[in-house]
């Protein structure tokens, strides 16, 4: 993901890059053209410029379009599994409070860091492999942590509540 230039600019950028180009193709078509066809003759060739101009136009508004479709849908379902996913850590906390002491005070601040290292990740601009392999271990490091606490928690007293918690 990270070789990409195109993840790596501004999307703003690409698309003023892009039209740019687009620009400075049709002015030299049309110096080119300029130069081939003497005073004010061929009104069929101008037509033909304008059939293709639109036509361009038409294809460059139907790939936006496309485009603006796609990455919508994306991002509402990347905007939904955050909203489950906060929910989630929520209901988890709320149910770690209802633990017999002391591990509820633990699994309550193993979620707080948790919570903080996600806050860190929607943070990270500059996304490489290896800051996903570390941030992807010390997800992994938490979770086996209050599963840790959880597990000897129902070995230590079992009970609903706990039930509810796991």
């Amino acid at each position: 993901m990270s070789g990409n230039i195109f993840y790596r600019l501004d999307p703003l950028l690409i698309c003023l890059a892009l039209m740019g180009v687009l620009i400075v193709t049709v002015e030299i078509g049309f110096w080119v053209r300029k130069g081939r066809v003497k005073d004010g003759s061929d009104s069929i060739a101008k037509a033909d410029i304008a059939l293709i101009l639109g036509a361009v136009m038409t294809l460059l508004a139907l790939l936006l379009g496309f485009t603006y479709a796609m990455s919508e849908g994306r991002f509402e379902t990347r905007r939904q599994l955050v909203v489950e996913e906060a929910n989630a850590i929520g209901t988890t906390y709320l149910r770690a409070r209802t633990l017999p002491e002391p591990r509820s005070s633990e699994i309550q601040e193993l979620l707080r860091q948790y919570v903080a290292l996600r806050v860190k990740i929607a943070k990270i601009t500059d996304v490489t492999p290896e800051k996903i392999r570390e941030v992807d271990n010390l997800t992994k490091q938490l979770h086996s942590l209050i599963g840790s606490h959880a597990a000897a928690l129902a070995k230590e007293s079992p009970g609903p509540i706990v039930s509810v918690f796991l």
